[in-house]
């Protein structure tokens, strides 16, 4: 969705109703890598959040891995369903599916059902990513067998005047670099930024996707 208006720096439910989805990959070159982008009403910054993906690069003794972007259109009700259709024309590597609005989980959990990659990567559409991300990422999973999510430091875009507390939470997510300090501090609140993580879809699998509720 959007509203979170920071910048990434980098880094299985039912899925509800029948997807009506635009393919344009070929299913035999399955990506690595499935970037799930939920989209809602979210057209201002929609180009910017695509264009750092298409951005993407190798980072030093890092590949990038192949990837597709999964963007998950929540019932829009502006431009994002034209802005997608027209970007997908573009570039192979977008798909998008359409589906009524149900909300942030529901439409989590439809891109998980309908991505391809071993790896799963969050990003929300009013984001840009550090253009080495999905190399890094990738290589950091890569590289330990037994960890099975890796998430980034992020720059807060916003206006931290009128949201300094969103600001504030951003920099206390920063704060915590170490396995132990995230371990720790996910019963205070969400240690990591959710938009900055890609995990293993072996996860997912496991332990199940998004619940939606009232967990307060």
């Amino acid at each position: 969705h959007g509203g979170t208006g920071h910048r990434l720096r980098r880094g299985v439910t039912s899925p509800g109703p029948e997807l009506k989805a635009t393919r344009r990959m070929s299913s035999a070159a399955a990506p690595l890598v499935s970037v799930i982008l939920p989209v809602y009403n979210a057209a201002s910054g929609l180009g910017a959040a695509l264009s750092s993906l298409w951005a993407q690069r190798p980072a030093p003794g890092a590949p990038l891995p192949p990837f597709e972007v999964l963007a998950v259109d929540d019932g829009s009700t502006d431009h994002s369903p034209a802005l997608l259709e027209a970007a997908a024309r573009r570039e192979p590597r977008l798909r998008v599916l359409r589906r009524p609005h149900q909300g942030i989980a529901a439409t989590l959990n439809a891109g998980l059902a309908a991505a391809r990659g071993r790896y799963l990567a969050r990003m929300d559409a009013d984001d840009t990513t550090h253009p080495e991300r999905l190399a890094r990422q990738v290589a950091h999973l890569d590289a330990d067998p037994g960890l099975h999510l890796s998430a980034g430091m992020v720059d807060f875009g916003g206006d931290a005047v009128r949201a300094g507390g969103f600001a504030h939470f951003v920099d206390w997510q920063n704060s915590l670099r170490s396995s132990e300090d995230i371990a720790r501090n996910r019963f205070r609140d969400t240690p990591v930024c959710h938009p900055s993580v890609m995990f293993r879809r072996a996860a997912v699998e496991r332990w199940g996707g998004y619940a939606d509720g009232d967990f307060a």
